[in-house]
C-alpha cells in the first residue's frame, strides 16, 4: 500500500472516530456508511474498533500526559495513535510520523508538535494491572457492578482483550456444503500446524506474531457486508473455575493438529480472521456470535415448533439460525421501526431464508397474536456490556440506563407471554452481565405469571440446566449471554 493510500486509510479512520466520539453514531453504522476500497477494509475495520475498544485506556493515558485535556478532535487522533504504538505491528517513529501527517491532513497543523510529544512520550507508561477500568478498558462503574457479583481474576480472566480479535463466522447452509466451504476458508490461511494447541492454551503470543483470543463477533454483517455460567448465578460473589480458559476444556474451540493460522473451528462455526473470510462469498457465510447460536439452540432445546415470533428480530440473526436449524417452522419477525424490519428481509434474502415479517411494537399487546405461537422469542434491547465485540456499546451507557432497560425487558417479556399457545415455550435473553437484566427480570416474571414455569435448556453444547443459563467466555467461549426458558401451563 503506497503512502497517499496510508494517509487516506488514516483520514478515513479519523472521519469515522469523529462520527462515533463526536457525534454518537455507532461504528457499525458509520462503517456501513463509507465507501472502503477491498485495500483499505482491513485496515480501517481494526483501527476504528480497535481505538474505540481501548478508548478508556487511552483516556487514562491522556490524562497521564496532559495537564488538560485536549479537544475531542485532538484526543481521536492521539487514540488513533496510542493505539497504532501499542497494538499493531508498527514502529514507534512511523506511527507518530502518521498521526502528525494526519493532523496537518485535517487542517489541524497548530496541534502537530503537541500530538507528537505526547504520543512519543506515551510509550513510556505503562498501565497498572490493579487499576481494572483502566488495564481492562472499560468504564470504573462497570468495574465496580462486576466486583459486586464475580471474583476479580475471573473478571481480568474474560474481559481482558488482548492481541487482534478474530471474527466468528458460520457457514451458509443454504448456498454451500461443509466440504466446499471448508476448503475455501482454508485456501488463505497459512499453515500453522500444532502450535494452535499450545497458543491456545497459553494464550499468547507465538514466534509467527499470532496471539490466540477466542473473541467471537456478533451479527455485525451490515457493516463489513456494505462495506466490501454455569447454573444460574446467584447474587453474591461467583467465582467460576478459571483453569477452564487456560486448558480450554469446553466445547467450545476445538484446536486440531494441522489446523491453519487465522481459522480456528468452534461448536458451531470458525473463529477467522479477514485473510481467510476474504475467501468466502458473501452470501456463503454471515457474522453472528458463537453466543448468539448457542441461545438458538437453547430456545429450541431440542424440540420441534411449527410457530415461531421473534419481538425483538433485527438485524435478524437469530430468526435465520433458527429457521436453518427448524426449516418447517414458520418464523414470524418482529420489529419495532420499518427500517429494521427491511435490514432482517435484506438478511434473509441474502441467507435464502424464508420468514414472515410485521412491524409492531412489543411493549403492546397484539390482538392477533394472541395464544398463536409454539414458540416465542424475547432476546430484548438490554446494555449489551457482554459483547467484546461491540466496543463503542460502551461510550453510549451509563448506570442509570439498567434500571431504565429492565422496567422496558419486563415489559416486552411481559406483553409477549400472551402470544404463547398453552403448553409453548417463552424464551427470555439478553447479551449483558447484570443480574438487573437478567434474574431479576425472569424471577419477576415467573412471580407474576403463575402460568409459567421454568423448563430445563438441554443441549448438547451447553450445561445442563433447569431453565436459566449465563454463557461466559472462560467456559464456553463465547461471550457473555443470559438465556430464561419458560413454559406455559396453563
Amino acid at each position: 500500500m503506497g503512502n497517499a493510500a496510508k494517509d487516506n486509510d488514516d483520514k478515513i479512520c479519523y472521519k469515522l472516530l469523529c462520527e462515533v466520539f463526536l457525534n454518537g453514531s455507532y461504528s457499525m453504522i458509520a462503517l456501513g456508511a463509507s465507501d472502503l476500497s477491498p485495500a483499505g477494509r482491513a485496515y480501517i475495520t481494526r483501527l476504528v474498533y480497535g481505538t474505540i475498544e481501548k478508548s478508556v485506556q487511552f483516556d487514562y493515558i491522556i490524562k497521564k500526559l496532559c495537564d488538560k485535556l485536549p479537544q475531542k478532535s485532538v484526543a481521536v487522533m492521539l487514540k488513533m495513535g496510542l493505539y497504532m504504538l501499542r497494538c499493531m505491528a508498527m514502529p514507534d517513529y512511523a506511527a507518530v510520523n502518521r498521526i502528525v501527517d494526519l493532523a496537518k491532513a485535517v487542517g489541524k497543523s497548530g496541534v502537530s508538535g503537541f500530538i507528537n510529544a505526547v504520543l512519543r512520550k506515551s510509550t513510556e507508561i505503562i498501565v497498572p494491572r490493579d487499576n481494572l477500568s483502566a488495564h481492562l478498558s472499560y468504564p470504573q462503574w462497570v468495574v465496580n457492578k462486576l466486583l459486586k457479583r464475580y471474583d476479580k481474576d475471573f473478571i481480568v480472566a474474560t474481559l481482558e482483550r488482548t492481541g487482534e480479535p478474530m471474527r466468528h463466522i458460520r457457514r451458509n447452509a443454504n448456498k454451500i456444503s461443509e466440504g466446499e466451504f471448508e476448503k475455501k476458508l482454508y485456501s488463505e490461511a497459512q499453515y500453522f500446524g500444532s502450535q494452535i494447541r499450545a497458543s491456545v492454551q497459553r494464550g499468547e503470543e507465538n514466534g509467527k506474531g499470532f496471539v490466540q483470543n477466542i473473541r467471537p463477533d456478533d451479527t455485525f454483517y451490515e457493516a463489513v457486508l456494505n462495506t466490501v455460567s454455569t447454573n444460574p448465578v446467584r447474587s453474591n460473589v461467583v467465582k467460576p473455575d478459571i483453569t477452564q480458559l487456560n486448558a480450554v476444556q469446553s466445547n467450545s474451540v476445538r484446536p486440531d493438529e494441522g489446523e491453519k493460522r487465522g481459522v480456528q473451528k468452534t461448536a458451531l462455526g470458525y473463529l477467522a480472521d479477514g485473510s481467510a473470510i476474504a475467501a468466502l462469498g458473501a452470501d456463503e457465510f454471515t457474522f453472528q456470535s458463537l453466543a448468539s447460536m448457542l441461545a438458538v439452540k437453547a430456545y429450541l432445546s431440542g424440540e420441534e415448533f411449527e410457530s415461531v415470533l421473534d419481538v425483538c428480530s433485527a438485524p435478524g440473526g437469530k430468526a435465520i439460525y433458527l429457521k436453518e436449524l427448524r426449516p418447517k417452522a414458520k418464523v414470524t419477525c418482529c420489529d419495532v421501526l420499518p427500517h429494521r424490519v427491511e435490514l432482517i428481509k435484506k438478511y434473509a434474502v441474502r441467507m435464502g431464508a424464508k420468514l414472515e415479517y410485521a412491524c409492531e411494537d412489543a411493549t403492546c399487546i397484539i390482538p392477533q397474536w394472541l395464544n398463536r405461537f409454539d414458540l416465542v422469542i424475547c432476546d430484548v434491547p438490554c446494555s449489551g456490556l457482554g459483547i467484546k465485540t461491540k466496543p463503542d456499546i460502551l461510550l453510549n451507557k451509563r448506570e442509570s440506563n439498567i434500571t431504565e432497560l429492565a422496567k422496558l425487558q419486563y415489559d416486552i417479556l411481559n406483553g409477549a407471554a400472551n402470544y404463547v399457545k398453552a403448553g409453548g415455550v417463552l424464551c427470555y435473553s439478553t447479551c449483558t452481565v447484570f443480574r438487573e437484566e437478567n434474574e431479576d427480570v425472569a424471577e419477576r416474571f415467573l412471580a407474576l405469571n403463575r402460568g409459567f414455569e421454568l423448563c430445563p435448556i438441554r443441549d448438547e453444547d451447553i450445561e445442563e440446566n433447569e431453565g436459566m443459563v449465563n454463557l461466559y467466555p472462560t467456559k464456553y467461549g463465547s461471550d457473555f449471554f443470559f438465556i430464561a426458558r419458560f413454559r406455559k401451563v396453563e
